[in-house]
């Protein structure tokens, strides 16, 4: 398959749990915190991540930027 089909077939859906500290939760809405995540912690490039959001590169390029930055100058 290609990649925009396995796109597709990767929409985004809520996470059944929460595996992030208390912190993290509370400071950062759902779908931000899936993005930071995906690009973070599973490597995924922008480009795919827009696919999978139905958004656009430099909308992801700013979720994660300004969630980087609220996660990690929260106090």
């Amino acid at each position: 398959a290609s990649a925009a089909g396995r796109a597709q077939s990767r929409k985004y859906t809520a996470p059944a749990r929460n595996h992030f500290p208390a912190a993290y939760t509370k400071t950062l809405r759902e779908k931000d915190r899936a993005i930071l995540k995906r690009r973070l912690l599973d490597g995924i490039t922008y480009e795919t991540l827009a696919e999978e959001f139905e958004m656009s590169v430099r909308q992801i390029k700013n979720i994660v930027y300004k969630s980087e930055d609220r996660l990690f100058n929260h106090k």
